[in-house]
Order: structure tokens, then C-alpha cells, then sequence
């Protein structure tokens, strides 16, 4: 617990860090902690899933840091009562809990337990795009072709890494029988249908609007 009150001062500090270079708002400046937070994940599972060896050990302090940042990005969307968020951050926080609860000698998790999360983190990699795309929006570039861009790919990432990705390895913890992991998973993959949901019509109303 110590570690996750830690990563959580970490992204509060990073979070200072970018105020004082654009002097934005902490929604605004939430969006450059949550690429910095996706691509760190992505990166890192990446490796580890397709390049490396998969072990628990090496996986556990970077789902403690990614506990942390959850726990600092959650005071925000309390703050704008932001609910989906607020419910997706703490699905995500009891997600992990097992691996920080590792830290104190729990150590009775199994490996597939790990490995199912590293491929549900691939997820992440859709945000990098989602806050993109924000950006440019709050910044009057709805129209360029960065956005063009980030938007095509967000649709492409969120598809694959959100909706069929998550959908097998709900499939797969009901075969399992997980029973915990069910609870946890399922909610978050009903969120991932709703926002795909709301990204098809947005991209729908942006279409007709520019014939």
C-alpha cells in the first residue's frame, strides 16, 4: 500500500511539472499524465507479452505504477463527476489489487492471472489516440489532418485492443472460471461497447457534417 500512496505522489508531481510549462487546468493536463501513463504501459507490455519472457515479478511494480496513477486521476473525474471514469478507475484499482497486495506476501496469485491483465492493459494503447484527439479539439484543430489521423486510428486501436481483445479474455475467464476476475472484467467490457458505441456516432456526425 505504501508503494501505491507513492506512485500516486509521483503523478501528482508529474502533474505540477506540466502546469508549469503550459499553466493549463488539471483536466486539461490530465490528458498529457494519461499518454505519458498509456504509452509506459503499452510499451512496456509490448515487450513483455511478444519480445521477452512473461513473469509476474517483473510485471507487479509497473501495476502498482499504473495503481498509482489511476488512484491520482480518480480525484479528478470525482471532481468533474465524471461516473464512467469514476467506475472504470475503481474496477481498475480492484483489478490490481492483487498484485499489490503480492507486495505483502500474497503471494498465491496464479501466472495466467498476470498474463490475462498485461493483454487487457494492450488497451492503453487507444488512449494515446482518444487524448489526441481531445486535444486537437480543445485547441481548434478539429479540422487538420492530425486529427484526421488520430481519430482513424483510435476507431482502429479501440476495435482490436478493447472490443475483441477484451471480449476473448472475458470468454476465456469464464472458461477458466475466475471468478473474481469475471466481476472485475465485465463491467469494464460493457464500458468498452458503450464507448466504441459513442465513438461510432461521433465519427458519424463529423462525417456527415463535412460532406
Amino acid at each position: 500500500m505504501l508503494n501505491l500512496i507513492k506512485y500516486s505522489i509521483l503523478w501528482e508531481f508529474i502533474n505540477r511539472i506540466i502546469y508549469l510549462i503550459n499553466k493549463q487546468d488539471r483536466s486539461y493536463n490530465s490528458r498529457y499524465c494519461s499518454n505519458i501513463h498509456a504509452a509506459i504501459i503499452t510499451v512496456f507490455y509490448m515487450y513483455h507479452l511478444f519480445i521477452d519472457n512473461f513473469e509476474d515479478n517483473t510485471c507487479n511494480q509497473i501495476n502498482i505504477l499504473s495503481a498509482g496513477y489511476v488512484t491520482f486521476d480518480l480525484y479528478r473525474a470525482i471532481s468533474s463527476k465524471e461516473y464512467e471514469y469514476i467506475l472504470h478507475h475503481f474496477v481498475m484499482i480492484f483489478a490490481i489489487m492483487p498484485c499489490i497486495l503480492l507486495d505483502y506476501g500474497y503471494d498465491m496469485i496464479p501466472l495466467h492471472y498476470y498474463y490475462l491483465i498485461a493483454r487487457a492493459y494492450l488497451a492503453e494503447s487507444s488512449t494515446i489516440f482518444l487524448n489526441n484527439c481531445w486535444l486537437l479539439i480543445k485547441n481548434n484543430k478539429k479540422n487538420s489532418i492530425k486529427f484526421l489521423i488520430n481519430s482513424s486510428l483510435l476507431l482502429l486501436m479501440f476495435f482490436f485492443f478493447r472490443i475483441i481483445n477484451f471480449s476473448i479474455i472475458l470468454y476465456e475467464i469464464i472458461i477458466l472460471e475466475y471468478n473474481y476476475f469475471i466481476l472485475i472484467h465485465l463491467p469494464l467490457t460493457c464500458l468498452n461497447y458503450i464507448w466504441f458505441y459513442k465513438l461510432l456516432k461521433k465519427t458519424q456526425e463529423v462525417f456527415i457534417k463535412n460532406i
